[in-house]
């Protein structure tokens, strides 16, 4: 069951039965149910879309009624960055017009009817593989420009991070440089010999800090080579996109 609200009706108003389990399409179930649709063998059927008996009206239909052309859903998988997937819908009319993937879409919007089985032609097929493909390759773009922006980010924000860090560690061991300076500039005024002996063993101290901060800035530049690396790694492995298309069915259309 699909809960699909008529004209001017909202989706919490539509009777549903006591007993009826409702899913949305990101749960396991319902995705188990569109995955076992998907495998399922369709054969090519002529589709009647009634547009003039449909109480919703899409308005850029209207344009078709009267007409009839070709339509395929193809299931479109992008794995790069993560596992994108898309619903091609392929559309022409007799008469040579590639309708838009998003106004074809609402063909499924109004009412139909199933006709008989018909046969694809070769120059059919052929035609809605141009269109599968241009459609394809957009989406491929897009998601390639969107990895690109991610990458940027990302490498953006790590070297926001290792200036932060650098900055930090310069700051402290430029401080520490201007104490042991002092430091030593007011132990040579002391007299007192055993106070002396303490004021160098702070001033060794510091010294030994500051050491320890230089060692610091080191393994901090080590680590941010190291995160670079990473993540140029990770980029790389997801560049290799694996794209997968998969005609899910095909039908002769006509709208009345």
């Amino acid at each position: 069951m699909i809960l699909k609200p008529k004209q001017g009706q909202r989706k919490s108003d539509i009777n549903i039965p006591d007993d009826t389990n409702i899913y949305r399409v990101g749960h396991k179930l319902a995705k188990a149910i569109l995955g076992a649709c998907k495998q399922l063998h369709t054969t090519n059927k002529e589709l009647i879309f009634n547009y003039s008996n449909t109480p919703t009206k899409v308005t850029v239909l209207e344009n078709y009624i009267g007409q009839s052309g070709w339509l395929r859903v193809s299931h479109l998988e992008i794995n790069s960055f993560e596992l994108e997937d898309y619903l091609i819908t392929a559309c022409i009319t007799d008469n040579g017009e590639t309708i838009d993937n998003e106004i074809a879409q609402r063909f499924f919007s109004i009412h139909a009817i199933e006709d008989k089985t018909i046969y694809t032609p070769n120059e059919t097929i052929l035609t809605l593989d141009e269109v599968v493909f241009r459609e394809t390759q957009k989406l491929i773009s897009e998601n390639a420009n969107r990895n690109k922006d991610f990458f940027d980010t990302e490498m953006d924000k790590l070297d926001q991070w290792a200036d932060d860090m650098k900055l930090s560690l310069e700051k402290e061991i430029k401080d520490l440089d201007a104490e042991i300076k002092l430091k030593k500039s007011e132990a040579k005024k002391i007299l007192n010999l055993e106070t002396k002996v303490q004021s160098q063993r702070a001033i060794k101290d510091l010294e030994k800090k500051r050491s320890e901060k230089r060692r610091n800035l080191f393994e901090t530049q080590d680590d941010i080579d190291y995160r670079k690396e990473n993540l140029l790694n990770e980029i790389e492995r997801r560049l290799k996109q694996e794209v997968k298309t998969t005609e899910l069915f095909t039908i002769k259309w006509k709208m009345i």
